[in-house]
């Protein structure tokens, strides 16, 4: 999952970035979280790629389903390829999140 950026040096702050950080700071501050890996561990700029849980529920997944975050995949991760975009696109057809008036 992709959030919109709120601290990028050129990009500034997107629509729908803040947004997108109060949502993950609500879910998981003071939260104990499970980080599961798929074959790439770190994307080209060495960030840590991995799927969040948080009280079993798939937080990335959770992510796109509020439309707080795009679909985004690093080779060679695509093991929630089918599932992130069936849920994208239902966040889309019912304009949730970032979705909304487009």
């Amino acid at each position: 999952a992709d959030t919109p950026e709120t601290k990028h040096p050129k990009k500034g702050k997107e629509p729908y970035g803040p947004e997108a950080t109060n949502f993950a700071k609500r879910y998981l501050s003071n939260k104990l979280v499970n980080l599961k890996f798929e074959k790439g561990k770190r994307d080209r700029y060495k960030r840590i790629l991995a799927h969040v849980y948080v009280n079993g529920i798939h937080f990335n997944k959770m992510l796109i389903d509020s439309g707080m975050a795009k679909t985004s995949f690093y080779a060679p991760n695509y093991d929630f390829k089918e599932a992130f975009k069936k849920a994208e696109n239902k966040a889309i057809a019912s304009k949730t999140g970032m979705w909304r008036g487009k």
